[in-house]
């Protein structure tokens, strides 16, 4: 089935996206959080020549497909993400990173699959969050990405200026543990099974160096973090769904290197096979 066909079979619901993108800020003197450097001579992810694998999707016996809310974060009135170091504003990427990845997902024939906007349809954060839970979603996948650390011009073409920073590269998985007991253990379990898959593909995590004071590290897994902003300023739909949701922060998009490999069909496969197995990893019952 072409991308195109099974895009239609996609139905258009409503899920939970909040600005997770932070403003241009520069690192704090004494991170608490230490920036770790790969080993010398042995270039990581994204170098050239290094690559990311798709993970093959193996399913427990008696899985059952569970409902999944994929969405494309930003899209709201008034809120269309930064730019990137290419001047793509964020809301463009989110949208076609998200439909991607539904598309795949919807292929595997392991999930049911709805998307929380597509086309025009600019849904605010409540009536995506309404929608995903009216349908019954049992995980919810917010698709960013995101710009930190201080940075420099670099394009005024395309509606710029638009800027670059090289460095704090990697994905993020957020979520929030202002829930009960039973909720917050499932944000967490799905947060830490999407990391660990997307590591195992080959994606770096993000070290959290730009995060401080709004995130916080969960040692379960590199890239896992939890929301700390403060009051009012929380991310909506983390702190207020009655289901699992995360945020995936897929990469630095002010970085020219990281945003060059988020345009290849090879990035695109594994992410989407690493998520795949994450989820089943998370919807499988703990022996």
């Amino acid at each position: 089935m072409s991308s195109t066909a099974v895009l239609q079979h996609l139905v258009l619901t409503v899920v939970v996206a909040q600005a997770a993108c932070l403003p241009y800020s520069s690192p704090p003197s004494d991170p608490e959080i230490p920036v770790t450097a790969p080993e010398p001579g042995v270039p990581a992810w994204p170098a050239p020549l290094t690559a990311v694998t798709p993970l093959p999707l193996t399913l427990p016996k008696g899985f059952r497909r569970p409902k999944v809310v994929i969405d494309a974060g930003h899209g709201a009135y008034a809120n269309t993400g930064p730019r990137s170091v290419f001047c793509e504003l964020e809301e463009d990427f989110d949208l076609r990173i998200a439909n991607d990845l539904g598309a795949r997902l919807l292929t595997s024939k392991a999930f049911r699959v709805r998307l929380s906007r597509n086309g025009l349809a600019r849904p605010s954060y409540q009536a995506r969050a309404k929608t995903a839970a009216a349908w019954g979603a049992q995980a919810l996948l917010s698709i960013h990405s995101d710009v930190r650390g201080p940075a420099t011009l670099y394009d005024l073409q395309y509606g710029g200026p638009c800027y670059r920073q090289d460095a704090e590269t990697g994905f993020a998985v957020l979520y929030a543990d202002n829930a009960d007991a039973p909720l917050n253990e499932q944000r967490q379990r799905l947060a830490v099974a999407l990391a660990l898959r997307l590591s195992e593909a080959g994606f770096a995590p993000y070290s959290g160096y730009d995060y401080q004071g709004i995130y916080e590290a969960d040692p379960a897994a590199p890239g896992v973090f939890i929301d700390r902003h403060p009051r009012g300023q929380r991310i909506y739909m983390l702190n207020h769904t009655t289901l699992p949701a995360v945020v995936i922060e897929t990469h630095q998009a002010l970085s020219l290197p990281e945003a060059s490999r988020w345009r290849e069909e090879a990035t695109l496969n594994a992410f989407a096979a690493a998520v795949a197995q994450g989820l089943v990893d998370a919807h499988t019952p703990e022996p």
